[in-house]
Parts: structure tokens; C-alpha cells; sequence
């Protein structure tokens, strides 16, 4: 691991006060060292003012950390984030090809010299002020996407005004590059890193435990666990103490507050920057003022469930359980599957039972043991293996492989993580076929067990659907906590029929399309995006056939028709398939307990589904048993290859849509011809389509709806 200490923690001293770079910035004195930098006092004389410069090593520019990495950084404008004036590499002279930032020069104290101020009263007025400054700082760069990466009493300094400034860009990043499961080198300073940047994974909820511990430093004068290695272990010992109990003078909700910020768990702790502000202010009476932040202004950009994961908690404490039983060299099982449809967050709880798990072996609290999620299974050659034997010469791999671990495992324990695919699951029905050692583990994330579940080696973890308090849960996590009415919450969790991906979509679109925009809002944006598109396609594919035919069938026919098509499908008892459906969230039973389709974005994916062969049968049908005004007539047309018989079927149903009020559905059939046939809408027709894609912001789609030949109203030809 390489924790880095950031500006401060190197050696001081000066330039010769000669160097130049790119003409413009005279060098001074060093400001101080770190891993990848070096920080210098400079003179600007373009623009005639002081100001600081970092000049990375060579190393970062080669490893591909560069512009395009940092010049998002110049266009960050907020009272309390230091002004990135400029980024570039040098043209010339002994550092030639580096990278620098420039900033602003804040030559004021640092942050933790507020501990250091006599007067109660004026220190708590600072400190209060402070904590709001830093909090909208903080949620102003999230909603853009970044993370800071290294907030310390050290990269906070006080200007003139003695307003908190925070400073030291060069470990910003944005969101994604620090999502769980992509550990990379730790970068930091110990005393201030989360428990999971200890492991590599850093999102905006490393940044509030950064926060945590530098309000608490700057109140008592000590980091809340100390400095340096030993802070690690005692972050993992037990919480924090209570800033009260370490300093009086602040009002009991401050204990509240950073117990919020400092808790272990990224999910435990405030759900965002703008809960802490929001929060603060409203506990402590603070001027409004003085922050920037308009606390019901949209964000434009930026993920606002960047690094959520919600639920899941008993699953996590089964795996968990296993994990610690293989430490001891005791499991009871060697097969762990965790079972669920793409989408479901198999992976994702996976990876963060095993973060915790290297947290503790890096603190010797658990004996030693590995963990591999390299997710590569690598598996021997056989020599002089032929074309003819290549099945055998595969078995014969597969059992060196399971094999090979069990050797590995005799002298430590070994966890394995694979990724999903057909070696994965030969492997671990190999393994599953021996007694378990105690000292070999195999997690697998699947759609269906491949292994028996009740073999006594086997674990299956089946993660259950996404329901409404979980949809709760992630409304608040993202920032939303001043209350959504429950008819709402039922409403998205039924958009997103139990897929936890496809709920973080639809939240995410909702937040930022309706609460983000100005207010909550009655309606759940029904777009088909294609991130969940592609992920439900991919779910659908999954699933065995009889489970398809069952889909189609309800999605497609008539739904009096439904139940007699499913009755027999290959043979099975239409209640398995139903069951089996409803257990992967493709369905849902209404209060008759008939069979519905969850959400139009599921009935999209099972729509796009219609044209494999061993669904003809059914689509056939639909043609013979649909309305003339049904739109799934359409749909059935177009998988057969009949465009001009789906582009009249689409057109009825828009016309009898528009007939009836229903605009929305109207506008969206007229577009399903139109995409069909873009010649087939005549001139009343594609006026009507051109007003509701105006209506709904899709200007450019209007204007094209508008443009080239005109045929006769589908419908009515």
C-alpha cells in the first residue's frame, strides 16, 4: 500500500529564484514535497500576482494522469474552493514535459489553528461558520462529479477574511474512478482516509469522513484516531469519541454530527454533503448567507447515488460469517453463490463484504488468509491435447485448476472471486463435489445456481427484489430527505420492478429531472434510457425459456388469453413458470392476483424480445387476437416482418389514443411508426408528433419528425 502525505509532510527549501516556466511563472521558494509533487511559491507575471504552483513528477504524466484529468478543475468557481488559475506542462528547460497547476496563493493559517483560539465563544462562531463553508464547498464539487481525495486541517487555510479556503487538487477525481471495486494504490493521509480508501475505493463518502475528522481536529487540536499507522487501528477498535467528551463547548448536536461524518461504513454516514449543510443549518441557526449554496437549486451534473448501496444487510452478514470461518481454516461450505438477476448487486455486495475483510487483515485483527478477485481462471495446457479430445482435454483442465487451488489453500487459506461464465461454474460444481477442506472458498455471482442448493458445501445467497423501502432508502441516501409522499415511493418501485439497477436509474432520473429541477413532482419520467434497456435485454436473455414464453405471453396477448397460453408451456406447470417469474421481478400479481408486467420499461425489453423463433408461435397469435387499436399488434407485426401492417397497426392506436386524451401514448405511437417508416405519417399526423416531442423538450426530434416525405395517415390507409 503507498499512503502519500500531502503538502507539508516534505522537506522545505528554495529554488534558485531564476527558474522560469513556459515564460510566465518565476519560480520561489518550495512549499513543500509530496509523493507525486513538489509545491513552490510563484510570481505570475502575465497577470502581475502571487500564487502557488505544483509541479508533478514526470511519472504522472506518463502514467496518463494528466490534462484531461485536471482541466475540469480550472472551471470550478465556488467562495470556498481555492481558483485553479491554469494547468499545463512545461515547454522547456530542466522540467520539460511535466505537469503543473496553478492556484491561488492562501497564505493564511491552517484550518486546525481553531483550536488554538482562546475565546470560547469566537471559536465556536468559527467553527460553526466553517463547518457550513466546508459542507457547501463539498457539495458543490460533488454535484460535479469530483471528489477531493485529500481534505486535512493541512489543505484548509484561512484567507484574509478568515474564511476557510480548501486547497490541494491533486487527488480529485471523478466519481467513477473511485467506485467500489476498482482498488487501486492508496493515496492519502492517514489520520483523514476512510476505512474503505485504506483499500483502494474512494467516493464522495470518503470525502465526509475526511470531513469528520478534520472538523474534529480543528475543534480539539487531534485527529479523532490519531496520526500515522497506528490510526488505523484505532479506526478499527471501536467509533469515535465524542467530540464533547474531548472538548466541551459546543452544543450536543455537533457529537450527532460527527458521529454522522466519522461512522465506519460509507452507507452509515450522512447521505451527502448537501444533509450536512442542510442539517447544520437548520440545528444551528447559521446565516443562510453564509454559504453559497441555494439548498433547492438543481444540480447539472454529477451522480447523485455515486457510491450508494442500499440493503442487503442480512445477506452481507451471511457471506460475512463464511468469510470469518474461513479465516480460522473452518468453513463449513467451498461454493458461495450469490444468486439474483443482472442488475441485482451481486457483485457489488461481494465486493464490499471482501472491503471490510482486507481492512482487517491489514490490521491483524483476523488470522491471515487470501483474497484473489483478479477474476481470472487460469487453467493449465494439456500437452499434445488434439481437436478431437478438446472436451476431455477441457475437463482435464477444469480439475487441475480446482486442483491447483486446493494446493494453494493448504498453506492459506484462499478466498477466490470468479467472474460469471461457464468455466466459472465447472469449476465450482468440481469443487462442490468434494468434501470442503475448510481452507478453500469460491464466490460466484450467478443468475441461477449451478450447483445443487441443498449440497451440504454449497451456500446460495439469493438477493430478493428491490422493494419500497428500499426506494426509500435510496431517495434518502441521495440528498432527498425533506419527505416523499408514499404514493411516489410506490410508484418508482414499481418503474423499477425489483431490479436495484434499474432503481438507481429511475431514482437517479427522477431526482434530477423532477425534485433537482424545482420541485418533487407528481410524475415517474417513463424513458426508455438505454443504460436500462441494455441491462433488462441482458436480464431477459438470461432467463430459462419457459420463463420467456410465460413473459411474452402476458406482455403480448390479450389478458384474458394469457393464462390459457401459459397453461402447458413445455410441458410445466404454468405456476412454476409464473413463480419463477415473479422471483426474478419480471412480474408482479395486482390485487386479483392476476399477472402484470411491473414497469413499461421491463415490457419494452420483453417487446424487443418478440422476434426469436421459439416465440412465433405466440406472436402469430397476438395478430389473430389483438384490437385493431391495441399498439402490442404493432409490436407483433414488426417481429414478424410486416412493416406496413405494424406502421397501420401503430397508427390506430395513436389515433384512438389521441381520441381518448391520452396524449402521451399517442405521441409515443405516432413515433413507432414513424421510426418504422418515416415516410408513412402524413401531414395532420406528423404535425401531432412534432407538437408532443416539442411538449416533452425534444426539439431536434421534432423539427426532424417535420422533414422529409409525407405518405397517407397510417391507420387509415
Amino acid at each position: 500500500m503507498k499512503v502519500a502525505n500531502k503538502v507539508g509532510s516534505g522537506r522545505r527549501g528554495g529554488t534558485d529564484g531564476a527558474t522560469v516556466l513556459n515564460g510566465r511563472y518565476h519560480l520561489g521558494s518550495r512549499l513543500g514535497e509530496g509523493a507525486d509533487s513538489e509545491v513552490f511559491a510563484a510570481h505570475d507575471a502575465q497577470q502581475g500576482n502571487d500564487c502557488a504552483l505544483k509541479l508533478y513528477r514526470k511519472n504522472v504524466v506518463a502514467s496518463g494522469r494528466a490534462s484531461d484529468e485536471f482541466l475540469h478543475l480550472t472551471r470550478l468557481r465556488h467562495r470556498h474552493i481555492v481558483s485553479i488559475r491554469d494547468v499545463g506542462q512545461v515547454r522547456g528547460g530542466p522540467f520539460a514535459g511535466r505537469l503543473f497547476l496553478v492556484t491561488d496563493r492562501v497564505p493564511g493559517l491552517p484550518f486546525d489553528s481553531l483550536a488554538t483560539i482562546v475565546d470560547q465563544g469566537e471559536r465556536s462562531r468559527r467553527f460553526c461558520a466553517s463547518a457550513c463553508a466546508l459542507a457547501d464547498a463539498l457539495a458543490y464539487l460533488h454535484s460535479r462529479g469530483l471528489i477531493h481525495g485529500d481534505i486535512t486541517p493541512a489543505n484548509i487555510r484561512f484567507d484574509a477574511d478568515q474564511l476557510p479556503i480548501l486547497l490541494d487538487f491533486g487527488l480529485a477525481q471523478p466519481h467513477a474512478a473511485g467506485r467500489a471495486g476498482t482498488a487501486t494504490a492508496v493515496f492519502g493521509t492517514l489520520g483523514y482516509l476512510a476505512p474503505e480508501a485504506l483499500v483502494g475505493e474512494r467516493g464522495p463518502q470518503s470525502d465526509l469522513f475526511a470531513l469528520g475528522a478534520t472538523l474534529f481536529a480543528a475543534w480539539t487540536g487531534a485527529a479523532p484516531f490519531g496520526v500515522g499507522l497506528e490510526s488505523i487501528r484505532k479506526l478499527r477498535q471501536g467509533s469515535c469519541p465524542r467530540l464533547s467528551s474531548v472538548r466541551p463547548g459546543l452544543s450536543d448536536f455537533w457529537d450527532d454530527v460527527l458521529a454522522g461524518l466519522l461512522a465506519p461504513a460509507p452507507e452509515q454516514r450522512y447521505p451527502g454533503a448537501r444533509a450536512v449543510l442542510r442539517d447544520v443549518l437548520q440545528k444551528t441557526g447559521t446565516a443562510a448567507a453564509a454559504v453559497d449554496l441555494d439548498l433547492n437549486a438543481p444540480i447539472h451534473s454529477g451522480d447523485p447515488l455515486a457510491g450508494v448501496f442500499i440493503g442487503r444487510k442480512g445477506e452481507q452478514a451471511r457471506l460475512a460469517t463464511v468469510l470469518t470461518q474461513l479465516a480460522a481454516g473452518h468453513s463449513p461450505v467451498s461454493v458461495v453463490t450469490v444468486e439474483g438477476p443482472p442488475g441485482s448487486g451481486r457483485r457489488t455486495l461481494i465486493q464490499r463484504v471482501l472491503r471490510e475483510f482486507r481492512l482487517a487483515l491489514m490490521l491483524g485483527t483476523l488470522p491471515d488468509f487470501e483474497i484473489d478477485d483478479s477474476g481470472v481462471v487460469r487453467a493449465p495446457t494439456i500437452p499434445g491435447a488434439t481437436t478431437d479430445d478438446a472436451a476431455a482435454a477441457w475437463t482435464v483442465r477444469m480439475g487441475r485448476v480446482a486442483d491447483a487451488w486446493e494446493t494453494r489453500s493448504a498453506s492459506r487459506p484462499l478466498c477466490l472471486l470468479l467472474p460469471p461464465g461457464d468455466d466459472a461454474e465447472a469449476l465450482a460444481k468440481i469443487v462442490a463435489a468434494t468434501e470442503p477442506t475448510g481452507r478453500l472458498l469460491l464466490l460466484l455471482p450467478v443468475t441461477t445456481s449451478p450447483v445443487p442448493h441443498a449440497r451440504s458445501s454449497v451456500l446460495n445467497i439469493a438477493l430478493p427484489p428491490f422493494d419500497r423501502n428500499d426506494i426509500a432508502a435510496l431517495i434518502e441516501a441521495a440528498g432527498h430527505d425533506q419527505g416523499t409522499s408514499p404514493r411516489v415511493v410506490e410508484d418508482l418501485a414499481q418503474a423499477c420492478g425489483g431490479n436495484a439497477a434499474v432503481a438507481a436509474i429511475v431514482v437517479r432520473r427522477w431526482l434530477m429531472q423532477g425534485f433537482r429541477a424545482g420541485g418533487e413532482g407528481d410524475a415517474i419520467p417513463a424513458v426508455d434510457d438505454s443504460a436500462a434497456a441494455g441491462l433488462l435485454d441482458v436480464g431477459f436473455a438470461a432467463l430459462e425459456p419457459h420463463i420467456r414464453r410465460v413473459l411474452i405471453a402476458c406482455a403480448l396477448l390479450p389478458t384474458a388469453e394469457a393464462p390459457l397460453v401459459v397453461n402447458g408451456v413445455d410441458g410445466l406447470d404454468p405456476a412454476t413458470s409464473l413463480r419463477a417469474a415473479e422471483a426474478f421481478g419480471w412480474l408482479r400479481r395486482r390485487d386479483d392476483l392476476s399477472p402484470t408486467i411491473p414497469s413499461d420499461l421491463h415490457r419494452a425489453a420483453i417487446m424487443r424480445a418478440l422476434d426469436a423463433p421459439d416465440v412465433a408461435d405466440l406472436v402469430r397469435r397476438a395478430t389473430c387476437e389483438l384490437p385493431p387499436t391495441d399498439a402490442r399488434l404493432g409490436d407483433a407485426w414488426a417481429a414478424l416482418g410486416q412493416t406496413d401492417r405494424a406502421v397501420a397497426a401503430f397508427g390506430a392506436a395513436a389515433q384512438a389514443a389521441l381520441k381518448n386524451g391520452l396524449m402521451g401514448a399517442g405521441w409515443q405511437n405516432l413515433g413507432r411508426a414513424h421510426a418504422l417508416c418515416p415516410g408513412a405519417l402524413g401531414h395532420a399526423q406528423r404535425l401531432e408528433l412534432a407538437t408532443g416531442l416539442g411538449i416533452l423538450g425534444r426539439f431536434e426530434d421534432a423539427l426532424r419528425a417535420l422533414e422529409g416525405p409525407v405518405g397517407p395517415p397510417p391507420g387509415l390507409a
